[in-house]
């Protein structure tokens, strides 16, 4: 149970990234046509608030309004680009390539534009363009040879054609070379994950230290502080030094007391040694930060169960049966979860709505099916309860 609830990551806000390019580029004065800034402002707004199709219409007013518009081209860049992660191959690659000639076209307005030259970076790593993408990044490097995530998104590049060895090679010499920053420690550290070199990386995410004041970089450290943290603790769990991994995930609530996945893997120790009480308290506190958690109510079901509270439990797995329907793997569980519960028509009702949802993921598809196999294989026929 530990290791299911350590499946969400502590993740890294993206939300400068998307205001980044909203806020425009390249840099240009504020035209005096307001009509046409305040349409800029709501599209720049539909981006952050992730509104996607309202976006990508508000820049293309914008544009026809003022075809040479820096932030109207990043910002259509930028949409597109985000669009095209959910599109069929074709037009994926329709998107990415005139979200490729936007950005030229913003770059011919302003050589020196960081962001539509990251943009176009992340654009062509799109593309599976590695070697133009590494390419833009070192450009963006040449202005500011500081730029951690340049530097980042580089030893990535490096893995991906391959080179996990130029990879590392690039991220340590950074840690050396640039103002101390966990961000760069916890990129290395996560490669040598990857590459299954477990020791060293538990010493290099060990080494961010408690200390963040002796972090120089401009970059806030907390963020990447906090993951190291958590992938600490994962690799706690993994070999089996849970009172290591529950110090660990108390250090992040000292710290960050609304951090809901931290009080969910407190709970799922708690679960595994079964103190079924406690294990209640953490779950509800860390559902109390955030209800939109599958994984949150499915952990709340299994202690309410176990201590004998059917109807509880039943509306806990309601509340999870809401949500898991995006999380294939999540559905599975839920299905052998309810199926324990002695209820298969419902744990078939969860398969088949997340089959419906996930028709474009072909190993979602496959799994969903052999589940729905197994439940149908002779057996107890369960109950159809009203749920």
């Amino acid at each position: 149970m530990v290791k299911k609830a350590l499946s969400g990551k502590i993740a890294v806000p993206l939300i400068g990234i998307v205001l980044a390019v909203a806020a425009g580029c390249p840099r240009e004065e504020a035209p005096p046509d307001y009509e046409l800034q305040a349409l800029y402002q709501k599209a720049a707004q539909a981006l952050v608030e992730n509104r996607l199709s309202e976006a990508e219409d508000l820049f293309r007013s914008v544009l026809k309004s003022s075809p040479n518009h820096g932030g109207g081209l990043c910002g259509l860049a930028g949409t597109l680009r985000r669009k095209a992660g959910k599109l069929p191959p074709a037009e994926r690659s329709a998107a990415l390539s005139e979200a490729e000639r936007l950005l030229e076209r913003a770059l011919k307005e302003d050589p020196e534009s960081r962001t539509a030259r990251h943009e176009l970076a992340l654009v062509l790593r799109n593309l599976e363009r590695l070697a133009e993408a590494d390419a833009a990044y070192q450009k963006l490097m040449a202005q500011d040879a500081n730029d951690l995530d340049s530097i980042v998104a580089r030893a990535q590049i490096a893995e991906l054609q391959k080179e996990p060895a130029r990879a590392e090679k690039i991220l340590r010499e950074a840690i050396v070379t640039r103002p101390r920053s966990a961000i760069l420690e916890l990129e290395l550290g996560r490669l040598l994950l990857r590459l299954q070199r477990t020791e060293e990386a538990r010493t290099v995410l060990a080494s961010i230290g408690d200390a963040l004041q002796v972090y120089t970089s401009s970059r806030r450290p907390e963020e990447a502080y906090f993951e190291a943290l958590d992938e600490l603790g994962q690799l706690a769990v993994q070999g089996g030094r849970l009172e290591e991994a529950r110090a660990i995930y108390q250090k992040i609530l000292t710290v960050e007391p609304q951090d809901f996945m931290a009080w969910e893997v407190l709970a799922a120790l708690d679960e595994n040694e079964k103190k079924w009480p406690e294990a209640e308290k953490k779950y509800r506190r860390s559902l109390d930060i955030d209800r939109a958690h599958a994984s949150g109510w499915r952990g709340l079901a299994r202690c309410l169960l176990a201590q004998g509270k059917r109807e509880d439990a039943r509306y806990a797995w309601q509340r999870a049966d809401s949500l898991v329907v995006q999380s294939p793997e999540q559905a599975i569980e839920l299905s052998q979860e309810l199926e324990s519960f002695g209820d298969r028509a419902w744990a078939r009702a969860v398969l088949e709505k997340a089959q419906l949802v996930q028709t474009g993921d072909a190993q979602a598809q496959k799994a969903i099916e052999a589940r729905l196999r197994e439940l149908a294989a002779p057996g107890d026929g369960g109950t159809g309860t009203d749920r």
